[in-house]
């Protein structure tokens, strides 16, 4: 069945960062779970960039020149040049050969001096041999890392600037901030010009768009007007550091240029001089691994350089010049030279408002991380590897492809905006907008060659580093399934593979596994999966149902025959456990285990249900019949032992009358009665579970529960969770989604924490509880997965 995405809506995309509306932080390069570059600030110009999984500094500068006047126009302005001096006892260690070297002039000074001219020197320690000493018989050692201890009063110890940010106090006024599904846009008034900044990341779904996803790569337009009606001269510098490529300002950087291709401006790299081992990037939010590649348009000049020089090149009014020709030093160490890949070009803005493109085309920034996973020793490497023969060919394709890939991105945003728009309004559209590239930005293509596959592997970031998780591939399998079922099942074979002993492990539990490993490695062995029996089971089940029809054509089952004993078995499993799971963890396991969860019976439930689909799919009606019966029987033993008044219970038979959770798990039922409409039913579906019990509970929460940004994820506490809540706001009534939109924009405009959408927050005060940059934000777009 056809994606969503070039079936184009007739509405035009409408910007999520409207006036009246504040981003928590704004993405920028959005693209893998180790390339996540961030603004958490209302103007791109008031803090340094940073790593969406945990807000570390990740310095990405922009600045714009108009008739010889510079603005910073993202990143900080730099601090003093001077280096850092102070007294101390240098711990020995890290010297350059030949040291100590005894100075004509026995000062502190020429010991800098001598450091300043010597290309691998970052530090300097100037004192006596031994504390105590004669101080007319100094010495001057030279350092190559600053990163030293100090401690008493001994010896003159300097450390070089860091070239840390822009040097230009003079920022240009941002006009505003647009977020949309693939693209972000500022705009600037610079001097007698405006300056629009367009960052996109092509999470573009279909066969047409294919090579575009798979290039790790993220783009960077400029295009500048005249503001005042007159001609303007205007140029435009950017760098990005290794901070991109490294887990620490410290860790040395290997760099390069590549040979020039025809069109494209001089590609240049870095990349940890010793990257870091599959085993050491095992759960870490950033690595020291992967090579970073800048190309461009053959309108700009590209470079690798020192950014404490190349800056100040820009900065004074001179255009750098383009090669790795500017590093006034052999250092590799970004804490202390800052090599940076840098673009810049210039073009003469006409008189009137009409506008030019500077450069004549784009800067793609992009990442090599080759190989990509480590699955149970098997090394799967890109997708894009399949395609293009080195990361300079697909850095450069980036390039060259980039007005077809952007216009196909502006079309994907008006459609995806335009649908919000219908569905839910200004609320709905902007939430959604602030979701798209969060979600799809912790997966990443790769291929493996044993099953002649592409394969959508995801990190769950923020919350464990899990890899290929099954219930944060759950809340965000409506943006999944709704925008890409053939993604969405890229993402399940990974765990159906290992579930279906398709590797070395031997795998030997009745019920779904919930991971792989920590990312980017797979190597569990089934003892060690976090447990979540009925949980993972029941969804595998209903995602699997989902893509039935969505992939299938009707006429022989879909799924691949080879993983029909493995259905069957998790079939039995839940006609065992689903009416009464026990003790169990859930999805939301920072809870614990709570027993006989009756949120996650509903799940199970649904789930036999969902089996019966699949059977009915492989000409099976006995066996389906059987399990719809069974699902029905086991939703009156629900009713009977959680109703409570005028609610259904946290638990079965729970002594605390007025407990109760959200039942969010009911959106799953209605998605798997709307999935063969052709609109969405305006009536709850009555399969397993009654229409009537379904409603009763959604009322509660409008009625009794509803706080300031939202409904609490169960009664003993005030917490929300935003996936949760988006599934129980698309099965209400129009109002009653619209409310939940309402408080979920709020939300994100009012909380005081500047990060990446939470998805865990409090409804009360909207403050983050936890979690930041997660994929499970997919689960807002459930209005459209229901057909809206």
């Amino acid at each position: 069945m056809r994606s969503l995405v070039l079936a184009l809506a007739a509405v035009a995309g409408i910007a999520a960062g409207e006036a009246g509306f504040r981003p928590p932080s704004v993405p920028l390069f959005a693209r893998a779970p180790f390339y996540s570059v961030w603004s958490a600030a209302d103007r791109l110009t008031d803090e340094t960039t940073s790593w969406g999984a945990n807000g570390a500094s990740t310095e990405v500068v922009a600045a714009v020149r108009v008739d010889g006047a510079t603005y910073r126009v993202m990143g900080q302005a730099s601090g003093p040049d001077e280096w850092t001096v102070q007294l101390g006892k240098d711990i020995p260690g890290n010297d350059l050969p030949g040291m100590p070297v005894s100075l004509p002039e026995n000062k502190w000074e020429a010991c800098q001096q001598k450091c300043n001219a010597t290309g691998a020197c970052s530090a300097w320690a100037f004192g006596p041999a031994g504390c105590g000493g004669d101080p007319q018989e100094a010495q001057c050692w030279l350092k190559s890392s600053s990163g030293l201890v100090m401690d008493n009063s001994c010896r003159d110890f300097g450390t070089r600037p860091t070239g840390r940010g822009f040097p230009a106090n003079t920022t240009a006024q941002q006009l505003s901030v647009d977020v949309l599904p693939t693209r972000t846009v500022y705009s600037f008034r610079a001097g007698g010009a405006v300056v629009n900044l367009t960052f996109t990341t092509p999470f573009v779904p279909g066969e047409a768009m294919e090579a575009a996803w798979a290039r790790e790569a993220s783009m960077l337009d400029v295009s500048a007007a005249s503001a005042d009606g007159a001609a303007h001269d205007v140029a435009f510098y950017f760098d990005a550091t290794a901070d991109l490529v490294t887990d620490s300002i410290d860790t040395a950087v290997a760099y390069g240029v590549y040979p020039q291709s025809a069109g494209v401006a001089t590609t240049g790299w870095m990349q940890a001089s010793s990257p870091q081992s599959f085993s050491q990037m095992q759960g870490q939010d950033r690595v020291s691994f992967g090579k970073l590649v800048l190309a461009a348009s053959a309108g700009w000049s590209t470079g690798l350089a020192s950014g404490r020089v190349v800056r100040r090149v820009f900065a004074s009014g001179s255009t750098p010049r383009g090669g790795q020709s500017i590093f006034d030093s052999g250092s590799s160490t970004p804490g202390t030279d800052n090599p940076v890949l840098w673009a810049s070009a210039s073009v003469r803005v006409a008189a009137g408002g009409a506008a030019s493109s500077v450069g004549g085309g784009t800067i793609a920034l992009a990442m090599s991380f080759d190989p990509a996973f480590s699955y149970f020793g098997r090394l799967l490497r890109p997708y894009w590897t399949t395609l293009y023969s080195s990361d300079q060919a697909m850095a450069e394709a980036a390039v060259t492809e980039h007005p077809a890939v952007l216009a196909a991105c502006a079309a994907l945003d008006a459609n995806i905006t335009g649908r919000l728009q219908a569905a839910g309004g200004d609320d709905y559209r902007i939430v959604g907008s602030m979701a798209y590239r969060q979600s799809w930005s912790s997966t990443t293509p790769v291929w493996d060659p044993a099953t002649s596959s592409r394969w959508l592997m995801l990190k769950e970031i923020s919350s464990g580093s899990d890899s290929q998780t099954s219930d944060v591939i759950y809340p965000a399998f409506p943006l999944y399934g709704w925008a890409d079922p053939a993604a969405a099942w890229q993402m399940l074979i990974p765990l159906m593979e290992y579930a279906n002993n398709g590797t070395d492990v031997q795998y030997n539990l009745a019920w779904a596994p919930h991971h792989l490993g920590k990312y980017p490695v797979g190597d569990i062995g089934p003892s060690q999966q976090e447990q979540m029996p009925v949980e993972e089971t029941a969804f595998m089940l209903i995602s699997l149902a989902y893509l039935e029809e969505r992939l299938g054509d009707g006429k022989d089952t879909w799924l691949p025959r080879k993983y029909w004993p493995l259905v069957d078995t998790w079939g039995e499993f839940l006609r065992a456990k689903a009416e009464i799971p026990g003790l169990e963890l859930c999805t939301d396991d920072f809870l614990g285990p709570i027993p006989n969860n009756t949120n996650l019976a509903a799940k199970g439930i649904i789930g036999m249900g969902a089996y019966a689909r699949l059977m009915r799919a492989r000409g099976n009606d006995t066996v389906a019949s059987e399990y719809e019966a069974l699902a029905v029987q086991y939703t009156k033993f629900w009713q009977d032992h959680c109703w409570a008044l005028d609610h259904y219970q946290l638990k079965y038979s729970d002594p605390a009358l007025l407990s109760w959770s959200t039942k969010y798990n009911f959106m799953l039922q209605q998605a798997l009665a709307n999935i063969n409409q052709t609109k969405p039913s305006p009536t709850l579906a009555n399969f397993p579970f009654a229409s009537s019990i379904i409603q009763t509970e959604l009322d509660y929460y409008n009625n009794h529960q509803f706080n300031k940004y939202g409904v609490p994820l169960y009664s003993e506490a005030t917490f929300a969770k935003a996936d949760w809540f988006s599934f129980i706001g698309a099965i209400m009534d129009k109002p009653g989604f619209l409310r939940v939109m309402a408080a979920l924009r709020a939300f994100l405009n009012d909380t005081p924490q500047r990060v990446p959408f939470s998805d865990w927050y409090d409804s009360i005060s909207g403050d983050q509880r936890g979690f930041r940059n997660r994929a499970v934000v997919g689960g807002v777009f459930a209005r459209l997965y229901l057909g809206y």
